[in-house]
C-alpha cells in the first residue's frame, strides 16, 4: 500500500516566489518562536523539578513531554532544512522520513498527553497509601503510563509513513484518545473532588486520615494544574489541525492559499508548545517561584528591574 500521508514538505524555492513577502514572514516567525521554545524548556524543567509540590512521577512526566518537544523542534529544523535547500523529496530517504514520523510522533504524543497524566493520577488515587511514598517502585508506574502513551503513538506514526495504513487511521486515534483523555479526566477529577468533600464533613485526626487528605488535595492540585496548562495549549493548536486539513484536502485550484495556510501550520504548532510551556511555569504559585528563583532568570529580573 502506498503512503497516503502528505509530506510535511510541501514547499520550496519556486513556491516561496509566490509571495516571497508572506512566506519569508511566515517562517521567520515559525523558527523564531521555535528558537523561543527551546529556551524555555531547560527553565520549565528546573522549576518544575525544584519546586516538589507534586509527585515525583508527575514531575517527571512534565519534564519527558518537554523533553520529546525538543526533539520534535530538531525534526522541524531538519524538515525545513530541506524545503529551504529545495533538496528532493524521495521516499526512501531515511532521514527524511523518520524527521516527518516524529514530526507525527509529537502531534500524537500531545493528543494523548492528558491521557498520560490521567492515567497516573487514577493510580494515585485508588493506590494513595503506596504511592504516595514515593519508593523506588512507584518509578513503574512512570514507566508503564510512559509505555502506553509511547507505544502507539510512535507505531501509528510509523505505519502511515511506510503505506502499511491508511493516515485515516490516525487522525482516528488522535480523536479517540484526545476524547478518552478529557473524559478520564474528569471522571478522576470528581472522585477527588468527591473524597475531599467527604474528608470535610467528617474528619478524624489520625495519620491515616491525613495522609489521605494530603493524597486527595495533591490530585486536586495537580488536576488543576494538569487542565491550566493543557487547555491554553489546545486551544492555540487547534487551527494546525485545520490548517493541515485545508492543506491536505481544500480545494485544488486554491494553490496560494493552501500554500500559506501550509507554512501557517507550524506557527501554530510553535504557539502550542509556547503555551505549553509558559503555562507549565506560571500555572502554579510554588513552580513559579522556583522559575524566578533560577538564577539567571534572577539576574535578568534584577538587571530589568
Amino acid at each position: 500500500m502506498q503512503c497516503d500521508f502528505p509530506h510535511f514538505i510541501m514547499m520550496n524555492s519556486t513556491i516561496y516566489e509566490a509571495a516571497p513577502g508572506a512566506f519569508y514572514a511566515i517562517r521567520a516567525i515559525d523558527v523564531s518562536i521555535h528558537l523561543f521554545d527551546l529556551m524555555l524548556v531547560p527553565f520549565s524543567c528546573i522549576a518544575v523539578i525544584r519546586a516538589g509540590v507534586m509527585h515525583r512521577n508527575f514531575r517527571l512526566q512534565v519534564c519527558l513531554a518537554n523533553l520529546y518537544f525538543v526533539i520534535g523542534v530538531i525534526a522541524r529544523f531538519v524538515i525545513l532544512y530541506y524545503e529551504f535547500y529545495d533538496i528532493p523529496v524521495r521516499e526512501d530517504d531515511c532521514l527524511l522520513n523518520t524527521a516527518e514520523i516524529i514530526r507525527l510522533f509529537i502531534l500524537d504524543y500531545f493528543c494523548t498527553i492528558v491521557f498520560s497524566l490521567a492515567i497516573e493520577r487514577t493510580v494515585a488515587t485508588h493506590f494513595w497509601s503506596w504511592y504516595e511514598k514515593c519508593s523506588p517502585s512507584t518509578l513503574l508506574v512512570l514507566v508503564g503510563v510512559e509505555l502506553l502513551s509511547l507505544v502507539p503513538d510512535l507505531t501509528l506514526p510509523f505505519l502511515s509513513r511506510t503505506g502499511i495504513i491508511s493516515h485515516v487511521y490516525v487522525f482516528v486515534f488522535q480523536v479517540a484518545a484526545w476524547t478518552s483523555s478529557i473524559l478520564i479526566f474528569f471522571r478522576v477529577y470528581h472522585i477527588n473532588v468527591r473524597l475531599s468533600n467527604g474528608m470535610a464533613k467528617g474528619a478524624v485526626l489520625e495519620t491515616y486520615s491525613v495522609a489521605r487528605t494530603f493524597q486527595v488535595r495533591e490530585n486536586i492540585e495537580v488536576f488543576k494544574y494538569m487542565f491550566s496548562m493543557v487547555a491554553p495549549a489546545a486551544i492555540v493548536g487547534l487551527p494546525a489541525f485545520i490548517c493541515f486539513g485545508f492543506r491536505a484536502y481544500g480545494p485544488h485550484d486554491w494553490h496560494l492559499a493552501r500554500h500559506l495556510v501550509w507554512a501557517s501550520f507550524d506557527i501554530f504548532c510553535a504557539l502550542f508548545g509556547l503555551a505549553y510551556l509558559v503555562s507549565s511555569i506560571i500555572s502554579n504559585p510554588r513552580i513559579y517561584k522556583e522559575f524566578l528563583n533560577i538564577g539567571l532568570v534572577a539576574l535578568l529580573l534584577s538587571k530589568c528591574g
